[in-house]
């Protein structure tokens, strides 16, 4: 009712040099018409109503400006009638790579070679009047692109009703029940079980006392994971939370952050095993900030960061079942945990039900798939 579909980002941006976002992309165009090229026919042949072109350069040629991908694939052979969009900056970062003397030119390159809109920076703006007066792009291309801009404004409705918004619609829905709820089934869905020895999987829940420890268990904004702009970490029910309402009410949970994510400070690895001795269980959840994945956001060493680790390695010394909930964007490399806990959860980053869900696995109300 408000939004459009965009098929991104086209093309061959999942094969990058050296897996480094935005890096160049070399590659046969049998494996890019074989491989990478048919979900995005598919997304045009659905009717999807945007296409956003890709940073990288593909076969030494930046996306952004490839006449061969948005205009002779895009165009004519996938018969896409919607508008291609650029990524964030891309039109500048073709003169970074090379490709183009400045964003005049690059303008020129973009536009002739079928990208109707510049997403945010402004640079179709500041240089097409200059490009058409001086003849460099011919009026009707620049139509054109107009054009494919507009009608689809129009099959939207935005000139009928420019916001699109139902104020009392997004009162009845936004966070409710039903959503809660499907959002609670594909979050415990996407929990992998690594490790469950000697059944310390699942939990009883009548447990006397269990110990929740770790940077991450009563981490709100960090279940929302990257991208995610708009999200609100008081809707999101914190891992602690979730433990608490899945518990008989005669079960006592002993907290204790044990360490930060990152870095030296704030350690109290002290009160951490203080309350996992005192515990039948302990429960440590563990992993990364939100903003080491996703998108421009590598790392060069993907162990658990900071003082994580060490964190365990006390936990363990003290002879209880030690669970581990890894909060991650991406896999980690953890031959120690996988090694000497007893049993290891892959929750991701799970967003407002990650409490409920993963205590849900962890107490047995639903078995995990594994895969």
């Amino acid at each position: 009712e408000s939004i459009l579909a965009c098929a991104k980002h086209f093309a061959g941006y999942g094969a990058p040099d050296g897996g480094r976002d935005y890096n160049t992309v070399d590659m046969s165009l049998q494996t890019l018409h074989d491989v990478y090229l048919p979900p995005f026919k598919a997304a045009a042949e659905a009717g999807v109503g945007t296409f956003m072109s890709a940073f990288n350069d593909l076969n030494g040629i930046p996306c952004t400006v490839n006449k061969y991908l948005l205009t002779d694939v895009l165009r004519e052979k996938f018969g896409f009638n919607g508008f291609v969009v650029s990524d964030a900056n891309p039109i500048p970062e073709v003169v970074v790579h090379g490709y183009a003397e400045d964003n005049k030119a690059a303008s020129k390159k973009a536009l002739n070679a079928g990208l109707d809109m510049d997403m945010s920076q402004g640079t179709y703006r500041n240089e097409l009047p200059e490009l058409v007066k001086e003849g460099d792009i011919l009026e009707e291309v620049l139509d054109e692109a107009v054009r494919r801009v507009l009608r689809v404004k129009f099959l939207l409705g935005l000139f009928d009703n420019p916001y699109r918004t139902d104020a009392k619609k997004e009162e009845k829905t936004l966070l409710c029940k039903e959503h809660l709820e499907a959002a609670r089934d594909i979050s415990r869905r996407s929990i992998v079980l690594l490790k469950n020895e000697n059944n310390a999987l699942p939990l009883k829940k009548d447990l006397k006392k269990i110990a929740v420890v770790g940077p991450l268990a009563e981490n709100a904004a960090e279940m929302l994971g990257t991208w995610s702009h708009t999200g609100n970490p008081s809707d999101v029910v914190t891992i602690i939370s979730g433990i608490k309402a899945a518990v008989s009410t005669e079960t006592e949970i002993l907290y204790a952050e044990g360490c930060k994510i990152t870095g030296e400070e704030c350690i109290d690895f002290e009160g951490a095993v203080r309350v996992a001795k005192e515990s039948d269980v302990i429960i440590a959840v563990v992993g990364e900030n939100s903003d080491m994945s996703g998108e421009a956001a590598s790392r060069i060493d993907i162990n658990l960061p900071g003082k994580q680790e060490e964190l365990l390695k006390e936990l363990r010394k003290i002879g209880k079942p030690l669970i581990v909930v890894l909060i991650n964007g991406r896999p980690l490399t953890i031959p120690w945990e996988a090694e000497n806990v007893d049993a290891l959860v892959e929750a991701w980053q799970l967003g407002t039900q990650s409490g409920n869900a993963i205590a849900d696995v962890l107490f047995g109300d639903y078995n995990p798939s594994g895969k």
